[in-house]
């Protein structure tokens, strides 16, 4: 995942219409490419949603704990229990987290960060 794939899945539904093999490219590329298909949802803008998806892919190599809070101040605990709560482990990277994962933290840290953004 990546701050870009989550928008696309936040914002709209991307289908998958059909697979350009590589060979169809000079020079050939080495991967296939493929064509999608993407539907707007029609949901609202949310700014502070995507706050959080940027401050967790802020250090992309990094730690999600690590980066929550070096950019949020949320206290390290929380997000631990949390990522244990889902299944996830302490040391996982923002790529790992599914949109509906990325929209359950931020469910849970809402109050905390309309604290930070006022």
């Amino acid at each position: 995942m990546s701050i870009l794939s989550i928008a696309v899945q936040y914002y709209a539904n991307p289908k998958i219409l059909f697979t350009v093999p590589k060979g169809c490219f000079l020079p050939s590329p080495k991967i296939d490419s493929v064509f999608i298909r993407i539907t707007p949802k029609g949901v609202d803008k949310n700014d502070e949603f995507f706050k959080l998806i940027k401050a967790g892919f802020s250090h992309p190599r990094k730690q999600l704990i690590g980066n929550l809070y070096s950019q949020l101040k949320i206290d390290k605990e929380i997000i631990k229990k949390w990522l244990e709560d889902n299944n996830l482990k302490p040391g996982e990277r923002a790529e790992v987290l599914s949109l509906s994962q990325w929209e359950s933290l931020f469910t849970l840290l809402k109050k905390r960060l309309q604290k930070i953004w006022g």
